[in-house]
């Protein structure tokens, strides 16, 4: 019977990989060879200890080499049949060969170092796959039995070439690598980085409809033909560097150029130019007025067309009004918009005769008062000046017809200031009246909460619960910030309950159709910070925040409403040092909101126009489902423009202000010394008429505005 090798490897009495004998011969009785050195991982048994493998005993933890029946040892392996114990080392599998080579005699090995070098990568590997040195190894060192023919194949990276061996001679072949190993030897692999190469174009040319033109380019060192393809077959093809016109429009050719042994293929490359209309003649641009706008719409996309094929542009010859950018229009305020639309023609076309369009942008229709902002008692559009006495003392001002504000009892009084205070009045319901909101102060006996409640239209009959809050959060302003034309309520945090960034944080109270509440947060600030109230400043409908740092330097920061009860945090220029804010309402009849200052020392009074009209507010990065998100950052700015107003008597002081005559413009009143009050009904760009004597305060009340 010939000799058969099988080689086991047992681990607890289990089989866990074999190689198969090639013939079924007995192996009991046969003798157990083993050495120290085999397989470094399952070494434990004595070194040079042998022994007689009685039947059944496989429980050895080693690499067990059996001979055949007669006791034989086995004669060798072919290393095809030794690469099934992948889970061994490389130099463990080479100790295993050579020992079954010639057992008696121990492993002979022979160390093969191989080294990468240059500027390239690549991988270099043993025909038996015992030294595999991968594109990141820098080198690598296996034994290999004496006497052993090594093969090794280098094989270079994409990008990269295979330049050689270097190393005493042992490599003369300039690819596969055989190797005698007699002794530790070392090798060097060279693998060097494609050269690169670029393609450059000449000059466009000119083609029209059915004719031809010449394209060419420069390519790289490797010396193969730049190749030219067309990408828009539909207005042109190539061949060679030949091109032939389709049809009217942009033809874009690209250029390509295969790489070589020794340079890597060139990127590609594009050229773009117009195919013009056979005997066009002429071209003409249709322009069509896009028709009257209205500030709330938004932007407007532009359409026109040239005969020719080629784009038309638009600009803008009213940069107060309107501006374009990439064919989209901007609207800045009321006025006429006109948009001027060219084709500036190319090498064989000329310039088209521009189209000029001229359209009216208007502001959006007045909201009515209760909805805008102001305080509507009775529904009739004229603005009331609530001012609280002593306990229950109620009185109401309005402005009659000889421009002189009238102070009158309120019927049944207002909620009891003793144990309330108001909190804000607004058309919490929609239906173009006032509300007014208060809350307790005693219903909780550890005096922490209130309730807040409402009584619709002024009339206590109606009295009801909105939410409870704690005292801590106060009402700083109220508006309607996500337009759907209910007032919505903004608390201020003004406690402290141990975390420093709660304090100052406000939340917005949005006010449903239903009357059900949904609280989200709407920016925070230190205490220092004023929250002045919330106006709109885009024509969108929604009240938009103003935030005020401290003076000097007082910075204006603008927390826009955008979609889904969300918000955008951004710039809005800042208040003059020396001057304090008073006052955020439209007092220019632009329906935006102004910001009245006031210098207290010398009587300067001036408006900060605000305008945030035009600009692409940054779609809402938050999560849209937490209360807690915070308003999206933007770099965009707000338009902040100062109109001159008459001085004030630096002995005045701001007093009240709202619609009293019911012209969609915010007045203001101011307070003397004596308790006269001065009217300034303001009129469309900020300019007053003074009524110099228009009433006098009531002594002993305070107006009340939030």
């Amino acid at each position: 019977m010939g000799t058969t090798i099988r080689i086991l490897l047992v681990l607890a009495g289990l089989v866990c990989m074999a190689l198969p004998a090639q013939a079924q011969d007995a192996v009991r009785g046969g003798t157990l060879y083993r050495t120290p050195g085999l397989c470094i991982s399952c070494h434990g048994d004595p070194p040079d200890s042998f022994a007689q493998l009685a039947a059944g005993n496989v429980g050895v933890l080693n690499i067990q080499i059996f001979g055949n029946a007669a006791g034989n040892p086995g004669q060798g392996v072919p290393n095809s049949q030794m690469s099934f114990l992948s889970f061994l080392t490389v130099q463990d599998r080479k100790d295993i060969v050579a020992y079954i080579a010639n057992p008696d005699a121990g492993a002979v090995t022979y160390t093969l170092t191989v080294t990468k070098a240059g500027t390239g990568t690549g991988t270099v590997v043993s025909n038996d796959g015992f030294l595999n040195c991968g594109p990141a190894c820098p080198t690598a060192a296996v034994g290999f039995a004496g006497g052993t023919t090594v093969t090794l194949t280098p094989t270079a990276s994409a990008g990269s070439v295979f330049a050689g061996w270097n190393g005493s001679g042992l490599c003369p072949s300039p690819t596969a690598c055989p190797i005698n190993m007699t002794t530790d030897l070392s090798v060097t692999a060279v693998f060097n980085l494609l050269a690169a190469q670029t393609i450059v174009f000449g000059g466009a040319p000119s083609i029209t409809v059915g004719g031809t033109g010449t394209v060419s380019a420069t390519g790289g060192g490797s010396g193969n033909p730049v190749i030219f393809t067309s990408q828009t077959t539909s207005k042109c093809t190539v061949s060679g560097t030949t091109v032939t016109g389709v049809s009217a429009g942009t033809c874009t050719i690209a250029a390509n150029q295969a790489g070589s042994a020794s340079f890597s293929a060139a990127p590609q490359v594009t050229l773009s130019f117009s195919i013009a209309a056979a005997n066009s003649g002429p071209q003409t641009i249709t322009f069509n007025n896009p028709g009257n706008r209205n500030l709330s719409q938004g932007a407007l996309t532009l359409v026109g067309t040239a005969s020719s094929g080629l784009a038309v542009s638009f600009s803008s010859s009213t940069s107060a009004v309107c501006a374009v950018n990439a064919g989209v229009v901007s609207f800045f305020g009321p006025g006429t918009c006109t948009i001027t639309a060219s084709q500036a023609g190319n090498g064989t076309i000329p310039a088209a005769t521009s189209v000029v369009q001229s359209f009216t942008v208007s502001l959006p229709a007045l909201a009515p008062l209760s909805k805008r902002g102001g305080i509507d008692i009775d529904g009739l559009g004229k603005a009331a000046v609530p001012m609280t006495g002593a306990g229950t003392s109620l009185k109401i001002g309005r402005l009659n017809g000889l421009n002189q504000l009238v102070f009158t009892d309120f019927a049944g009084g207002g909620p009891n200031l003793t144990t309330n205070r108001l909190v804000g009045i607004a058309d919490f319901d929609g239906d173009g009246k006032s509300d007014l909101a208060y809350q307790t102060l005693t219903t909780d006996p550890d005096g922490v909460f209130g309730d807040v409640r409402i009584w619709t239209n002024f009339n206590s009959g109606t009295d009801h619960l909105m939410r409870t809050v704690k005292l801590a959060w106060l009402v700083q302003a109220v508006a309607d910030q996500d337009g759907d034309g209910l007032g919505d309520m903004t608390f201020r945090f003004t406690g402290d309950d141990g975390v420093p960034n709660d304090t100052g944080v406000s939340f917005i109270w949005f006010v449903n159709t239903n009357g059900s509440l949904q609280v989200r947060k709407r920016g925070g600030a230190p205490l220092s910070w004023t929250l002045l109230g919330a106006a709109d400043l885009n024509y969108d409908g929604a009240a938009d925040m103003i935030y005020i740092s401290p003076a000097p330097g007082s910075i204006i920061k603008a927390l826009m409403a955008t979609p889904g009860r969300t918000c955008a945090n951004l710039n809005a220029g800042g208040v003059p040092d020396g001057f304090t804010v008073l006052k955020l309402a439209d007092f220019t009849g632009n329906r935006r909101g102004d910001i009245l200052v006031r210098n207290a020392a010398t009587g300067d009074t001036q408006l900060l126009s605000l305008n945030a009209s035009g600009l692409a507010l940054p779609p809402f990065t938050g999560d849209t489902e937490s209360i807690n998100s915070p308003c999206t950052g933007s770099s965009l700015v707000v338009t902040n423009t100062t109109i001159g107003l008459p001085n004030v008597n630096p002995t005045w002081s701001f007093f009240a202000a709202g619609d009293f005559d019911g012209d969609g413009i915010t007045d203001i009143v101011w307070k003397q010394p004596d308790g006269t009050l001065t009217l300034w009904l303001m009129t469309a760009g900020g300019t007053p008429n003074i009524i110099a004597n228009a009433g006098t305060a009531p002594v002993g009340f305070t107006v009340f505005q939030p």
